[in-house]
């Protein structure tokens, strides 16, 4: 191996060690931070599901979910209740699942009754920047709102003029595979809910 080679393996190894040091601290140092914001995100996200819109301040979501939102452990599953008046007027379920590029997770809320959809969000995705990745746009998502299902039967993108949701034009797949994800999720906790409850 010639010396010139040598020297630059040599220099991008010292230069990789020390930025990766520095990442690695910066990291350790803002973890609480980080932890913080994903909590946030969280429940900004789980809100949403809920009322169908974005609070506008941090402390505003701390305040409604404290105050609102009970975390509910079933058969080792996390849902959340939704409390007005003492009552639980919805339950927020946790999805997960398979997209076109990756997985997208999610929170799906159904009406206390188990009878509709209340309303969706979307935490993460990797689908199709101006295509998939519209299914974090407000008029995909409120086609959910108020939508019945039952477990007998799915839920389905509209075809000549028969369905429940319109896919994005450009990504029916994607938007297949959401419709697919509220049907696994409802399948999943709806048991458990008519039977924890």
């Amino acid at each position: 191996m010639k010396k010139g080679y040598t020297f630059t393996i040599l220099f991008i190894f010292v230069v990789t060690a020390f930025f990766t040091s520095i990442l690695a601290v910066a990291n350790s140092y803002y973890q609480d931070d980080i932890n913080e914001n994903e909590a946030l995100s969280n429940r900004r996200s789980v809100m949403y599901s809920f009322m169908g819109y974005y609070e506008e301040t941090d402390d505003k979501v701390n305040s409604i979910y404290d105050t609102h939102v009970e975390e509910l452990e079933i058969d080792g599953e996390f849902v959340y209740a939704y409390i007005e008046n003492s009552e639980v007027t919805a339950y927020t379920l946790p999805m997960s699942g398979s997209g076109l590029w990756g997985t997208i997770t999610g929170y799906l809320a159904v009406s206390d009754d188990l009878s509709k959809i209340v309303g969706i969000d979307f935490m993460s995705h990797s689908e199709t920047p101006g295509l998939g990745a519209r299914i974090d746009e407000e008029w995909f998502k409120k086609q959910f709102q108020n939508l019945s299902f039952s477990l007998n039967s799915k839920l389905s993108l509209i075809n000549q003029g028969e369905g429940d949701i319109d896919a994005i034009t450009g990504a029916t797949t994607t938007s297949r595979y959401v419709v697919q994800l509220v049907d696994n999720t409802l399948e999943k906790y709806i048991k458990l809910l008519e039977v924890n409850r």
